[in-house]
């Protein structure tokens, strides 16, 4: 279980708050279909990544956009009116045995003369690997950087205000106990502005599954079947879990794990 995990690693424990962090779109099929005229993702490739050499994370890692676009095959074209932000979290065990976690968040940046809202478009994902399972803190860093990505007018793929963001933050170390870090960065090249966020880890370094709430499996489940689910982990039986949504299957897999941690 991730438990299991948490407990195995908890002796080998990493200082730095993430090894890498990838941001990865679709790429699309240039061959369109004669009769729709409609084009189709058909892999998904990274577009920039931080720090410059994650040739190591690379190496181990191969999937990492594969496992940031699960779903690729029917994604869709969005619009800012109806498309939302999905957060989602996977695990990979790299050759030496250690594990490292994929916090993801996807959702829609600038589409037409970098506007956010025109034009439709597919979403991208934002992946931050670490090898703590602090879902919550990371998520409020994926937030920040979807903000910063919005508000950045550099011209390329890759955003200023997120690599100056994550410059700070990769330089941050923690120690036992978890205290708040508060990181503070320049957010223009050319404004001398200082910008302040705080990241709040939990009590403890394996602490990541007592975030996690229980109320939404209760909620997608109901209680038979959240029961059915209780005595199955409590007996130690292998589980699968199907959903159609990344954010729901992730958020599911988490919140059982969560029940058993102490």
């Amino acid at each position: 279980t991730l438990l299991e995990m948490e407990e195995k690693d908890s002796s080998k424990v990493n200082h730095r708050l993430f090894e890498s962090f990838f941001w990865i779109c679709p790429q699309i099929n240039q061959s369109a279909n004669l009769i729709s005229g409609k084009t189709s993702p058909k892999s998904a490739q990274v577009l920039w990544h931080f720090p410059q050499d994650v040739s190591q994370i690379a190496a181990e890692f191969r999937d990492i956009p594969q496992f940031c676009f699960p779903d690729l095959e029917i994604l869709k074209l969005e619009d800012c009116l109806t498309s939302k932000i999905e957060h989602f979290v996977f695990m990979m065990t790299d050759s030496k045995g250690r594990r490292m976690y994929g916090i993801c968040l996807r959702g829609l940046f600038k589409g037409v003369n970098k506007r956010f809202d025109v034009g439709r478009r597919r979403r991208h994902c934002l992946c931050i690997i670490t090898a703590h399972p602090f879902f919550s803190m990371f998520r409020a860093m994926l937030l920040q950087l979807h903000s910063l990505a919005l508000l950045d007018r550099s011209d390329g793929p890759k955003s200023l205000r997120c690599w100056r963001f994550l410059e700070a933050v990769y330089d941050q170390s923690f120690s036992q106990p978890l205290r708040s870090l508060s990181v503070s960065w320049d957010c223009h090249p050319e404004l001398p502005m200082q910008r302040d966020f705080c990241l709040v880890p939990p009590l403890s370094a394996r602490g990541g599954l007592r975030d996690m709430r229980v109320l939404p499996l209760l909620e997608v489940l109901g209680v038979d079947r959240f029961f059915r689910l209780l005595s199955a982990i409590l007996c130690e039986r292998r589980i699968i879990f199907v959903a159609e949504e990344a954010e729901l299957l992730s958020g599911c897999v988490i919140a059982a794990a969560s029940l058993v941690a102490p």
